[in-house]
């Protein structure tokens, strides 16, 4: 396999280069060479951006009660866009898991299995019985539509205990902790990650062809209710619906030297503009496709379109982000002690949130104004994030990295 060898400090590259190195699947080598998982250097400034995007969904959840409809069309409506940063975790995943694993002389499939679960399933099962004792403390009101008014609204049972175990199947995501739906596409995706791998390794729009069929294919059964969702989208249908985003995450760690190249070629004011333009598509992406799709479709097919081409968006903004932030990795604001702090307590942030929110919105509400009680909510739930990013969550990644370690250390005997 042919080799393309630049100092980023020293050179540029162009359009034609990069085009050329994509389309015969060189591999571009930069100062960034691929090394061990465990000597793979961490990219703060993803950090940040993945805290940032955590905030964004605790946000949509506050804002969401009272002012959705009057940020829908502002540029401030990034700030609560959840469901837009929840692909963006899906991207983010692609890039990540296939950064540190597909390169990987030691790749061992049981092991990454192993290593994932670790990392996912134990704080995500502590949170949960964590939920489960919150809503047995407290009163839940359901008074509305919202989701704080449906939120711990179904019978605590053996069963819906046990599937939240299981965590994988087709089960009620909304009973207990509703974010919980994401981290089930996530732990199904680290089950078929050789396939993500194996597709990785075709030709970048043959590839992506095939999944965004399957998309649209894995869509119109959604669209027909042929295999119903028992939680929020999180059927095996969506799984596949989700794949090809996780895969162009993946295209990201596969040309890494090429995408951070080319960036790295552009002007200041180039990057800038690109930047405001990837930002602005993020914050509208679930806005413009109402004004591309044809109203005179069926009315069936109007949504499941709609859908599809605001994730599509979604993804494409949350590509470029990513490949400007590794691009960037020294930038000041990024790798400041605020923005690094969120992107360390992300994940707790994320698990946590939703259940302090409704334990504090149903133990204060009648006593004092809702807004009060959704900044206590927002306080409290950093803390205990903070908290359970201490005594779960980074005890849960060393064991990971234990596992990875001890892994790599028996490959080399």
């Amino acid at each position: 396999m042919d080799a393309i060898y630049y100092d980023l400090k020293i050179h540029r590259v162009s359009w034609i280069t990069i085009y050329h190195c994509l389309k015969n699947r060189c591999i571009i080598a930069c100062n960034m060479e691929y090394v061990d998982v465990a000597k793979k250097p961490r990219i703060r400034t993803l950090d940040s951006l993945r805290g940032i995007a955590s905030l964004s969904v605790v946000a949509s959840h506050i804002l969401g009660l009272h002012l959705y409809l009057s940020l829908r069309l502002s540029p401030f409506y990034i700030i609560m866009a959840g469901h837009e940063a929840v692909i963006f975790f899906f991207v983010l995943s692609g890039y990540v898991l296939t950064y540190q694993y597909s390169s990987n002389p030691v790749y061992s499939y049981h092991r990454f299995l192993l290593q994932r679960i670790i990392r996912i399933y134990i704080p995500y099962i502590i949170s949960i019985f964590l939920c489960i004792v919150l809503l047995l403390i407290c009163k839940p009101a359901h008074l509305g539509d919202a989701w704080i008014h449906i939120m711990w609204s179904a019978p605590i049972t053996y069963e819906l205990i046990l599937k939240h175990i299981f965590f994988i199947s087709n089960f009620n995501t909304k009973a207990f902790n509703p974010v919980i739906w994401s981290l089930v596409h996530e732990m199904r995706m680290a089950i078929l990650f050789p396939v993500l791998l194996y597709f990785l390794k075709l030709k970048p729009a043959k590839a992506f062809i095939i999944l965004f069929t399957v998309s649209i294919i894995a869509m119109v059964v959604i669209a027909f209710n042929i295999e119903p969702s028992f939680g929020f989208l999180n059927s095996f249908s969506y799984t596949l619906y989700y794949f090809y985003i996780f895969f162009v995450g993946g295209l990201i760690a596969r040309y890494q030297q090429a995408l951070t190249l080319f960036y790295s070629s552009l002007s200041p004011n180039k990057k800038i503009v690109s930047i405001i333009g990837a930002i602005l598509l993020y914050n509208y992406s679930n806005f413009i496709p109402s004004l591309l799709v044809n109203k005179h479709l069926p009315a069936m097919a109007i949504e499941p379109v709609s859908t599809m081409v605001g994730d599509l968006l979604t993804a494409i903004a949350s590509y470029y982000l990513i490949i400007a932030a590794i691009s960037t990795s020294n930038n000041k604001v990024l790798i400041s002690k605020i923005p690094l702090f969120f992107g360390k307590i992300s994940y707790s942030l994320y698990l946590i949130h939703l259940p302090t929110l409704a334990f504090i919105y149903f133990t204060l509400y009648g006593k004092i104004s809702t807004p009060i009680i959704l900044c206590i909510g927002f306080i409290v739930s950093l803390l205990l994030a903070a908290i359970f990013n201490k005594y779960v969550e980074k005890p849960a990644m060393g064991m990971s990295k234990h596992n990875l370690l001890n892994n790599q250390a028996e490959k080399r005997l």
